[in-house]
């Protein structure tokens, strides 16, 4: 099997901060298609549940500050 990877910036809203977005193609032999298939979805549900934590982390972030501001 050969894994091929591209890297692109991409385009984020004006209050986060520019993510690298990680593009990745399995080029499979027929026999090891459906294998490569399954690798690709678990790579791309794991990149989805850390891309939730980092907005969950960044949003406690800014509460925080919030709040510390607010109090001083």
């Amino acid at each position: 099997m050969w894994v091929v990877g591209v890297i692109e910036d991409s385009v984020s809203p004006v209050d986060k901060p520019p993510r690298r977005t990680a593009l990745v193609i399995y080029v499979a032999f027929e026999s090891s298609l459906s294998e490569g298939a399954k690798r690709f979805n678990a790579w791309k549900e794991e990149e989805e549940v850390k891309r939730s934590e980092e907005d969950e982390e960044e949003t406690n972030m800014f509460a925080l500050l919030c709040v510390v501001r607010y109090t001083q």
